[in-house]
């Protein structure tokens, strides 16, 4: 994770950790889950509208007015669009981050903020920008939301790697079966996959093993077959992976074989062509958000215990 961080102004600010994907953007904090379409549009004027409690209205301060989640999927000027780079430190992922703030109910005041990017993004230093862009260099994110205007300023902002964080998750849902000595999990996502591997070893706990985790640029969205096929391209997928994966994760340990991510339980039988006995977790779609707000929390204890060492 990258720590620098600026100094605190009081002992405890609230943790929201952030999920911002090509498919959905899923955030988690103590007043609990939020999630909505990745989708961004241009506004049109609403001479006839409904508002509903989860319509997102976002105003910048350059005048630039946009439709943000669900009510851009359904309404807008059709220029719709995804995050779809490889880069998560975009000018859209701020605009979805800011729709994430909103929803869960952060529009003042100080806060910590975990997420996450695939393991390519920070051999790349992609990770690090995205670090820098959440906190802004200590200055308040300042934007409008729905006719509300909102000023966050983010304390910290902890990155880690997408997919293994999902471990977290798993862990803390109960989901992990007593005896295991290895964890493989696979997160299949819009446009790429991770795969991550954790041991376990006597002296350190659980240990993220780098040689046997990745990325794959490819996702249900995006297989060969040219279409948002969930069935298809995830066979073309289990078979990538798998391919990928044969030499390295050939162990005589006791392994568990773990899928999330928001089309797991649609791929589930057919990865399990290629990984006997894989599981799709429930609340797949979450788990690396949930991993995200456990290492959140570490992250605030370490942090706190170090503010106090100085």
């Amino acid at each position: 994770m990258f720590n620098q961080s600026v100094q605190p102004t009081k002992a405890y600010h609230d943790l929201l950790a952030v999920d911002i994907g090509r498919g959905y953007s899923k955030a988690k904090s103590h007043q609990g889950d939020v999630v909505f379409e990745s989708v961004i549009d241009v506004a049109t004027d609403l001479t006839v509208y409904s508002p509903h409690p989860e319509d997102l209205i976002l105003e910048l301060e350059n005048g630039e007015k946009l439709f943000v989640g669900d009510l851009a999927r359904i309404d807008g000027a059709n220029m719709k669009r995804k995050p779809t780079t490889e880069s998560k430190a975009t000018e859209d992922t701020l605009r979805l981050f800011y729709g994430l703030l909103y929803r869960s109910g952060y529009t003042s005041g100080m806060i910590d903020v975990q997420t996450g990017a695939p393991k390519t993004n920070f051999e790349n230093g992609d990770a690090k920008k995205l670090k820098q862009l959440i906190e802004n260099g200590g200055k308040p994110h300042i934007f409008t939301m729905n006719g509300q205007k909102c000023e966050v300023r983010i304390r910290n902002c902890w990155v880690t790697v997408e997919g293994g964080a999902a471990f977290y998750g798993i862990k803390a849902m109960g989901y992990l079966p007593g005896g295991l000595q290895v964890v493989r999990i696979i997160d299949p996502g819009a446009f790429t996959t991770n795969y991550a591997t954790y041991k376990f070893d006597a002296k350190r706990g659980w240990v993220y093993v780098n040689g046997e985790s990745g990325t794959i640029p490819r996702g249900w969205e995006n297989g060969s077959s040219g279409i948002d096929n969930v069935e298809e391209n995830a066979a073309e997928l289990a078979s990538m992976i798998s391919a990928r994966t044969q030499k390295v994760w050939k162990t005589d340990l006791k392994q568990g074989f773990f899928l999330v991510g928001g089309k797991a339980s649609k791929m589930e039988s057919i990865f399990a062509n290629h990984f006997p006995g894989i599981y799709a977790v429930t609340d797949a779609q979450k788990m690396n958000v949930y991993g995200y707000y456990e290492l959140g929390k570490i992250a605030q204890k370490e942090y706190t215990k170090n503010a106090l060492q100085r």
